[in-house]
């Protein structure tokens, strides 16, 4: 595995089986001046690709980081498989004491985000959640965040990303549906930090915006309704509310950062090798 993965070559003798292929390559028919220059590097079946998976979660920190940077040379190589390593790659550091940079969403002047935090595989209630602990929730129940903490009792969310360019659009419907989660167990919305963090060389030019809908509905008992100009103007104030920036990580992943000895390791999202 760290064969295919670090050197992307099946030649050795070690490497077998994992067959990949050439996909989304443009033709005369869809980007003329483009034809066949480009192309994706996509994994054969969905039996390979969770094979691939489970063998990932063994792999070195080392190793995920070089498959990263040949992800960042070539954003076609297996891009779908490194937005899981890069989520297990960023869990990973939260752990240890990281230095990165972080800037409000429309501004560009970074300033530090030094964090560590320890680690737990469960998700409790936000109320009761401990400080400085990394919480990784279903993305099925949240899917606004990657990663969630509470740090000086004010509730942080970090969502991680490979989207080329770096740009990041939300659905209002999320943000609505995550803050009455926390209305329900009384946090202040003004409390509550979301933090962007896109591929080292798109930081830069990162943004997140809200996604408002073309028409705006509710559902109620009785069916779908069309929301008040009083509930539309609430809901966009309370989007307006949280806090939102971005996280700027070194572009060799602080790839000589030495690996902390802990006896928890955050919760992973990808499948369990052992499940049904």
């Amino acid at each position: 595995m760290r064969y295919l993965l670090a050197a992307a070559t099946i030649e050795d003798v070690r490497v077998s089986h994992f067959i990949a292929q050439f996909s989304k390559i443009p033709t005369r028919d869809t980007e003329k001046s483009k034809a066949f220059r480009s192309f994706e590097i996509d994994l054969v079946s969905e039996e390979v690709e969770k094979e691939l998976q489970d063998k990932m979660k063994a792999l070195s920190i080392k190793d995920k980081i070089v498959t990263l940077m040949k992800n960042d040379q070539s954003p076609g190589y297996f891009s779908k498989l490194c937005r899981d390593i890069y989520e297990e790659v960023i869990a990973e550091r939260l752990v240890q004491v990281v230095i990165w940079q972080q800037r409000g969403n429309l501004s560009q002047e970074y300033s530090e985000f030094k964090l560590q935090l320890t680690s737990s595989t469960t998700l409790p209630l936000f109320s009761t959640m401990e400080n400085d602990t990394l919480y990784r929730p279903l993305k099925e129940n949240y899917p606004l965040a990657d990663f969630i903490y509470k740090q000086n009792e004010k509730l942080v969310a970090i969502q991680v990303s490979r989207e080329v360019s770096g740009k990041r659009s939300i659905d209002k419907s999320n943000i609505i549906r995550f803050l009455d989660h926390l209305k329900s167990e009384n946090i202040k919305e003004e409390d509550f930090t979301y933090y962007y963090c896109p591929s080292p060389q798109y930081a830069d030019s990162a943004a997140v915006t809200i996604s408002y809908p073309k028409e705006w509905k509710i559902k109620e008992l009785e069916g779908e309704r069309k929301m008040t100009e009083e509930e539309i103007l609430n809901e966009k104030k309370r989007c307006e509310k949280i806090s939102l920036k971005i996280i700027k990580i070194p572009d060799d992943y602080e790839r000589g950062l030495k690996t902390p000895i802990t006896s928890k390791l955050p919760g992973s999202s990808l499948p369990n090798p052992n499940s049904e």
